[in-house]
């Protein structure tokens, strides 16, 4: 198994597992072949990503520097919007000379 694991570095024990059943090299579980590649050293493991978790939040330079704007707030009157144009919509005509 460890020979087999260092002849193919970049795979993992699972398909480790399964390509030496197909080459008849050996059969066993995936669980036999991770305990035996971890005794030996050679499980590569996960890189760790590095996250700012836990960093804490970054004060702005001046006071209400980090608020944005929210598009919703900033509403078009319902008189200046441009009709749908769907059919059997009711704003499917122009209605601004009704509402206005």
């Amino acid at each position: 198994i460890r020979a087999f694991a260092r002849t193919h570095p970049l795979e993992g024990y699972r398909r480790l597992t399964f390509m030496m059943i197909d080459a008849d090299v050996a059969a066993c579980s995936p669980a036999s072949v991770y305990r035996v590649l971890k005794n030996a050293g050679l499980l590569a493991g996960q890189s760790p990503t590095i996250t700012k978790k836990g960093t804490g939040f970054v004060q702005p330079p001046q006071p209400h520097d980090h608020w944005h704007v929210d598009p919703w707030l900033n509403r078009i009157p319902r008189s200046s919007r441009a009709p749908s144009g769907r059919k059997g919509s009711p704003r499917a005509t122009d209605d601004r000379a009704q509402i206005a």
